[in-house]
């Protein structure tokens, strides 16, 4: 029986194999080149293979995926068609709704105005009233009159010089409101346009 030194030693030897680098020699004989580039074709042709599944399976799951796809925006546009007429309508009858609203609110506004301008006061547009002389001289001729007979008699066109349309209907709505006008607060080529426009309005 062996002794224990010698499966000792025996045990280093079998690692010391164990551990030594492989020294498989590789046919370099053109048999052996020609059964290489076999093994390696054969490799390429199922890597090739493998590849070219793949891209056959991910291409059908994009073609699926596309046709899903294009199956729901057609369906999304139908239900839209569908559902068009009906908002077109409701669109038109909130437009109605709006219409009517404003209809309203500018007659509730022409009827404000009427009660703050009362037609006894309204000057330009109306003929004179009368008094117990006949007829009374509206307040604007009057004033008017009164500031060319001070400040424009001398005037050079006075009455064709340009005038601020602004000014004048400022103007025109206080003497037709019946609020008090200060004729110091505009000048001669301003009365004589009032003036003017006065005897345009006259019914």
């Amino acid at each position: 029986a062996p002794s224990p030194s010698d499966k000792a030693e025996e045990h280093k030897t079998d690692s010391k194999e164990e551990n030594k680098p492989s020294t498989q020699k590789v046919d370099s004989s053109p048999e052996g080149q020609k059964e290489g580039t076999k093994g390696f074709t054969r490799t390429l042709s199922r890597g090739w293979s493998a590849f070219s599944s793949t891209v056959a399976n991910t291409f059908s799951t994009v073609k699926q995926e596309t046709l899903a796809l294009n199956q729901k925006i057609g369906e999304t546009t139908e239900q839209f068609i569908k559902q068009l007429p009906k908002t077109i309508s409701e669109l038109a009858d909130s437009a109605r709704w709006e219409a009517s609203q404003l209809s309203h609110q500018s007659s509730q506004l022409v009827n404000d105005v009427k009660h703050f301008v009362k037609p006894d006061s309204i000057v330009f547009g109306s003929k004179p009233k009368d008094g117990s002389r006949g007829h009374t001289m509206p307040i604007v001729v009057e004033q008017c009159i009164s500031k060319l007979e001070k400040e424009g008699l001398q005037t050079i066109n006075l009455w064709s010089a340009p005038t601020n349309p602004s000014t004048l209907l400022d103007l025109k709505a206080q003497y037709n409101s019946g609020t008090a006008v200060d004729p110091s607060s505009f000048d001669v080529h301003i009365a004589a346009a009032l003036l003017v426009q006065y005897f345009k309005e006259l019914p």
